[in-house]
């Protein structure tokens, strides 16, 4: 791999003068339930999720941690699943 070359689920822009290197490290499905939104019910949830295409009955909820970097410096921003 090149140097200009950015491995597969890792993205890689800047905002400003910040590198934000965001790396994508897998999903958990969670099974949803009455009380997952306090304020919906679930066929309220289930609809709003099947008006945007997504599955009615599971959530994958992403892992994404995040680094910065600026002038020398790294912060790691979550550290992923």
């Amino acid at each position: 791999m090149s140097t200009t070359e950015t491995p597969s689920g890792i993205y890689r822009y800047k905002a400003g003068d910040v590198v934000v290197t965001a790396v994508w490290d897998g999903f958990n499905p969670l099974a949803l339930k009455d009380g997952f939104v306090r304020n919906a019910t679930l066929p309220e949830i289930q609809d709003t999720l099947a008006s945007q295409f997504l599955p009615r009955e599971t959530l994958n909820i992403t892992f994404t941690p995040l680094a910065l970097q600026h002038g020398g410096k790294t912060v790691l921003i979550d550290t992923g699943f």
